[in-house]
């Protein structure tokens, strides 16, 4: 984890932390105070990265690793965390300026509350997810 601080850009170190994220999940070991603790860490940085409208896609990577973990039922992951993220997307979204530089981040927040809205039909715990 202090590999991913050595980043220089922002965007870089919140994409590595996210990834990592999954060392303290695995079959071997659960720690899913450290795993929150680093999605948490990430959500920080992806607040100080929307200073530019392109890196949206961070906090759409950041709620799809939110999804990962929560359809998979890990029992750290709840539907309150991925709906207060949903709400600080929204915000942000809601603040944006410059659409067009978002473009791509906007594209991918809409297909991911696509999907999860498909897969809500078969998922009971998707349907505790508000995608509006």
């Amino acid at each position: 984890m202090s590999s991913c601080a050595q980043l220089l850009k922002k965007p870089a170190q919140c994409e590595a932390i996210i990834h990592a994220s999954h060392l303290y999940n695995s079959s071997f070991k659960a720690d899913g105070k450290r795993v929150m603790d680093q999605l948490k860490k990430s959500m920080k940085i992806c607040d100080v990265c929307m200073t530019s409208a392109k890196n949206l896609y961070l906090c759409v990577m950041l709620l799809n690793k939110y999804l990962y973990y929560y359809i998979y039922e890990a029992p750290f992951m709840t539907a309150e965390d991925i709906n207060n993220l949903m709400d600080f997307i929204k915000e942000h979204v809601d603040g944006l300026e410059d659409r067009d530089a978002a473009k791509e981040g906007l594209k991918y927040l809409e297909n991911t509350k696509k999907s999860i809205a498909v897969k809500a039909e078969t998922n009971e715990r998707l349907k505790q997810i508000k995608i509006d």
